[in-house]
């Protein structure tokens, strides 16, 4: 029998599965999606699932946490940007933001009007371009990295660095991928993105 499975990645950067059933041989997608919607038995046993599902899920961050705790991590720029992110984002994230941070040396603004810039990347014969939109608060790429991802692009690190903006704002550090919530919410000071 067919099966569907949602999963989906947490913080670290893990694999977890929200949920699962099988399915007849036969059955329509809309009869699949009202089986998996309607098989808890009831609310009260939905609940219980849920909670024992949290407690593991808890249980399990705490362990990856010591765990990412003790691997060793290491700035590579020794920028302001790095060492802000650093001190929020759980090391997977860190280092997805790190690749960012030091691919984002390899592009070059080439146009510039108002809160409007073209940054362009020379690959060989290739000249890969991205539209980025900063006007000292909001930030928005054409590559949409972080609508995905929610990890600033090189794009928008790269202009960042081109207007001396050396702080990232706590709404470009989504609660998803922060150790602590309370680090994220608590930035403030200085110019921000």
């Amino acid at each position: 029998m067919p099966c569907g499975i949602f999963v989906g990645i947490d913080n670290h950067g893990k694999t977890i599965l929200f949920g699962m059933i099988t399915t007849g041989r036969s059955e329509s997608i809309n009869a699949f999606i009202k089986r998996f919607v309607s098989s808890h038995i009831s609310l009260t046993e939905f609940v219980k699932q849920v909670d024992i599902g949290v407690e593991e899920i808890i249980q399990g961050h705490v362990h990856l946490d010591l765990t990412d705790s003790l691997k060793p991590t290491s700035l590579k720029t020794k920028s302001p940007l790095e060492e802000q992110v650093f001190g929020v984002f759980t090391p997977f994230a860190f280092k997805k933001f790190q690749e960012e941070l030091t691919r984002s040396t390899l592009y070059s603004i080439i146009h510039v009007e108002g809160d409007e810039f073209i940054v362009r990347y020379y690959k060989g014969e290739d000249k890969i371009s991205h539209g980025v939109f900063w006007n000292g608060n909001t930030s928005m790429c054409s590559c949409k990295n972080f609508q995905f991802w929610g990890i600033l692009c090189r794009h928008i690190v790269r202009v960042l660095f081109h207007k001396d903006c050396f702080k990232i704002s706590s709404s470009y550090l989504p609660l998803r991928w922060c150790c602590d919530a309370l680090q994220a919410t608590t930035s403030s000071g200085g110019p921000t993105i």
